[in-house]
Protein backbone atom coordinates (compact mmCIF):
# COMPACT_ATOMS: atom_id res chain seq x y z
CA UNK A 1 0.00 0.00 0.00
CA UNK A 2 1.38 3.13 -0.74
CA UNK A 3 1.27 5.94 1.84
CA UNK A 4 -0.45 9.38 1.59
CA UNK A 5 1.57 11.32 -0.17
CA UNK A 6 0.37 14.49 0.76
CA UNK A 7 1.76 18.39 0.34
CA UNK A 8 2.40 19.01 3.95
CA UNK A 9 5.02 16.48 3.48
CA UNK A 10 8.16 17.73 4.43
CA UNK A 11 11.16 15.11 4.61
CA UNK A 12 11.57 13.49 0.48
CA UNK A 13 14.68 11.38 0.00
CA UNK A 14 14.87 9.22 -2.77
CA UNK A 15 17.74 6.44 -3.89
CA UNK A 16 17.41 5.33 -6.62
CA UNK A 17 20.10 2.17 -8.58
CA UNK A 18 20.27 0.76 -11.87
CA UNK A 19 22.52 -1.86 -13.20
CA UNK A 20 22.90 -4.11 -16.46
CA UNK A 21 23.17 -8.08 -15.77
CA UNK A 22 24.12 -10.79 -16.47
CA UNK A 23 26.72 -8.85 -18.60
CA UNK A 24 27.15 -5.35 -19.13
CA UNK A 25 26.44 -3.95 -21.49
CA UNK A 26 23.85 -5.72 -23.41
CA UNK A 27 21.78 -7.61 -20.41
CA UNK A 28 18.94 -6.94 -18.65
CA UNK A 29 18.89 -3.34 -17.59
CA UNK A 30 17.06 -2.94 -14.63
CA UNK A 31 16.11 0.41 -12.69
CA UNK A 32 14.64 0.86 -9.17
CA UNK A 33 14.20 3.87 -6.88
CA UNK A 34 13.20 3.78 -3.27
CA UNK A 35 10.69 6.61 -1.96
CA UNK A 36 11.40 7.75 1.56
CA UNK A 37 8.33 10.46 2.67
CA UNK A 38 8.75 10.76 6.06
CA UNK A 39 9.39 8.08 7.55
CA UNK A 40 7.68 6.03 4.99
CA UNK A 41 8.57 4.63 2.28
CA UNK A 42 7.49 3.77 -1.24
CA UNK A 43 9.32 1.42 -4.00
CA UNK A 44 9.41 0.81 -7.35
CA UNK A 45 11.26 -1.35 -10.41
CA UNK A 46 11.30 -2.39 -13.50
CA UNK A 47 12.98 -2.80 -17.21
CA UNK A 48 15.22 -0.09 -18.60
CA UNK A 49 14.55 -1.36 -21.87
CA UNK A 50 14.23 -4.80 -24.04
CA UNK A 51 16.14 -7.56 -22.02
CA UNK A 52 19.59 -8.59 -23.93
CA UNK A 53 19.33 -5.12 -26.32
CA UNK A 54 22.46 -4.39 -27.12
CA UNK A 55 21.36 -0.50 -25.80
CA UNK A 56 21.02 -2.05 -22.09
CA UNK A 57 24.10 -0.47 -19.99
CA UNK A 58 24.25 0.07 -16.19
CA UNK A 59 24.07 3.87 -17.16
CA UNK A 60 20.73 3.87 -19.12
CA UNK A 61 18.99 1.92 -16.64
CA UNK A 62 20.85 4.62 -14.32
CA UNK A 63 19.17 7.26 -16.19
CA UNK A 64 15.51 5.40 -16.11
CA UNK A 65 15.26 5.16 -12.40
CA UNK A 66 16.04 9.04 -12.27
CA UNK A 67 13.34 9.44 -15.01
CA UNK A 68 10.75 6.79 -13.22
CA UNK A 69 11.36 8.61 -10.10
CA UNK A 70 10.97 12.10 -11.05
CA UNK A 71 7.78 10.99 -13.19
CA UNK A 72 6.48 9.79 -9.72
CA UNK A 73 6.66 12.43 -7.41
CA UNK A 74 4.87 14.57 -10.45
CA UNK A 75 2.29 11.88 -10.56
CA UNK A 76 1.89 12.28 -7.41
CA UNK A 77 2.20 16.38 -6.98
CA UNK A 78 5.20 16.73 -5.13
CA UNK A 79 7.20 18.73 -7.54
CA UNK A 80 7.15 21.61 -4.70
CA UNK A 81 8.53 20.02 -2.18
CA UNK A 82 12.07 20.09 -1.51
CA UNK A 83 13.36 16.46 -2.23
CA UNK A 84 16.90 14.87 -2.38
CA UNK A 85 17.75 12.01 -5.03
CA UNK A 86 20.75 9.93 -4.19
CA UNK A 87 22.62 7.87 -6.77
CA UNK A 88 25.85 6.39 -6.96
CA UNK A 89 26.65 6.96 -11.00
CA UNK A 90 29.31 8.79 -11.08
CA UNK A 91 28.93 9.75 -15.01
CA UNK A 92 25.11 10.37 -15.11
CA UNK A 93 26.47 12.75 -11.53
CA UNK A 94 28.79 14.63 -14.06
CA UNK A 95 26.30 14.90 -16.61
CA UNK A 96 23.87 16.59 -14.20
CA UNK A 97 26.15 18.72 -12.58
CA UNK A 98 26.56 21.18 -15.77
CA UNK A 99 22.87 22.02 -14.60
CA UNK A 100 23.58 22.73 -10.77
CA UNK A 101 24.39 25.47 -8.78
CA UNK A 102 25.28 25.16 -5.16
CA UNK A 103 24.23 21.30 -5.72
CA UNK A 104 20.59 22.62 -6.02
CA UNK A 105 19.64 21.47 -9.76
CA UNK A 106 18.36 25.09 -12.05
CA UNK A 107 17.82 23.92 -15.47
CA UNK A 108 18.04 26.50 -18.42
CA UNK A 109 16.18 25.76 -21.65
CA UNK A 110 19.50 26.68 -23.94
CA UNK A 111 21.21 24.12 -21.79
CA UNK A 112 23.92 22.10 -23.94
CA UNK A 113 24.40 18.59 -23.81
CA UNK A 114 27.51 18.18 -25.58
CA UNK A 115 28.90 16.55 -22.13
CA UNK A 116 27.52 13.86 -22.69
CA UNK A 117 29.18 11.95 -25.33
CA UNK A 118 26.99 8.54 -25.61
CA UNK A 119 24.27 8.83 -27.89
CA UNK A 120 22.47 6.26 -25.93
CA UNK A 121 22.18 8.59 -23.01
CA UNK A 122 22.05 12.09 -24.94
CA UNK A 123 18.14 11.78 -24.97
CA UNK A 124 17.67 10.56 -21.74
CA UNK A 125 19.52 13.39 -20.50
CA UNK A 126 17.55 16.05 -22.30
CA UNK A 127 14.45 13.55 -20.58
CA UNK A 128 15.95 14.55 -17.13
CA UNK A 129 16.11 18.16 -17.95
CA UNK A 130 12.86 18.60 -19.03
CA UNK A 131 11.17 17.23 -16.05
CA UNK A 132 13.00 18.57 -14.13
CA UNK A 133 11.60 21.89 -14.69
CA UNK A 134 8.44 21.24 -13.25
CA UNK A 135 10.65 21.00 -9.74
CA UNK A 136 10.99 23.89 -7.24
CA UNK A 137 13.99 22.26 -5.38
CA UNK A 138 15.47 19.40 -6.37
CA UNK A 139 18.67 18.21 -4.90
CA UNK A 140 20.81 15.85 -6.71
CA UNK A 141 23.75 14.46 -5.00
CA UNK A 142 26.77 11.61 -5.77
CA UNK A 143 26.31 8.59 -2.62
CA UNK A 144 28.42 5.73 -1.93
CA UNK A 145 27.11 2.03 -2.48
CA UNK A 146 26.59 1.84 0.65
CA UNK A 147 23.98 4.74 1.19
CA UNK A 148 21.93 3.38 -2.29
CA UNK A 149 21.91 -0.08 -0.89
CA UNK A 150 17.81 0.07 -1.05
CA UNK A 151 17.87 0.83 -4.33
CA UNK A 152 20.34 -1.95 -5.11
CA UNK A 153 18.88 -4.73 -3.49
CA UNK A 154 15.34 -3.78 -5.33
CA UNK A 155 17.33 -4.33 -8.41
CA UNK A 156 18.61 -7.15 -7.82
CA UNK A 157 15.32 -8.66 -6.21
CA UNK A 158 13.63 -7.63 -9.87
CA UNK A 159 16.34 -9.64 -11.80
CA UNK A 160 16.45 -12.44 -10.07
CA UNK A 161 12.48 -12.34 -10.00
CA UNK A 162 13.16 -12.12 -13.50
CA UNK A 163 15.23 -14.64 -14.10
CA UNK A 164 13.25 -17.21 -12.16
CA UNK A 165 10.15 -16.30 -14.68
CA UNK A 166 12.60 -16.82 -17.70
CA UNK A 167 13.63 -20.69 -16.94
Amino acid sequence: MTPCLCKNSTSIMITIDGKCAPMNPGGIAIWGFVLHINGNTVKRSGLACRPFDPEATNNVAEYIALIRALQFCIQDHLETLPITIKSDSQLMMRHLAALAKNNTIIVRANHTIATVKSAKLRPLFVNVTHLLQHFTNVTLLWARHSETFEAHNLCEEFYQSYEYRRT
